[in-house]
């Protein structure tokens, strides 16, 4: 009998200074848990997540890859997230054309979100898990 090895998936998180990345401090403060298979990169915008970057990090093992900002209208840069919420759509249709589209997930956090960080990045944990582990 063969038995079955599980892998845990590894997460690449494009968080925005301002807000995701300060929620996922906070929940650090907080001693609050989340996936350790979660990577964060900083970025000063989720507009500035170039789509290159998601693919890239997606070719190079990744099961899963999140943007995620400031609430649309809450942006520090007045209308970074909504040119986010535009190029993370047409890219998750790019996506779809290879199978990968429920690879990419965008969401938005504000500073004092600690906890729905958690949820959201734990939540997409367990789904890929699921998924790669066959249940």
């Amino acid at each position: 009998m063969e038995q079955k090895i599980e892998k845990n998936p590894e997460i690449v998180g494009f968080a925005c200074s301002f807000c995701t990345f300060k929620a996922s401090e906070m929940a650090g403060s907080l001693r609050m848990k989340y996936p350790e298979g979660v990577k964060l990169v900083q970025v000063p915008c989720s507009s500035r997540v170039d789509p290159a970057f998601v693919i890239k990090a997606i070719f190079e093992g990744a099961d899963g890859v999140f943007v995620a900002g400031c609430h649309p209208g809450d942006c520090h840069f007045i209308k970074g997230n909504y040119f986010t919420r535009r190029k993370i759509a047409a890219l998750k249709e790019e996506l779809d054309a290879f199978g990968m589209k429920d690879k990419l997930r965008l969401f938005w956090v504000s500073a004092a979100e600690a906890r729905r960080f958690v949820e959201k990045v734990t939540e997409m944990y367990n789904d890929i898990k699921e998924k790669k582990n066959g249940r």
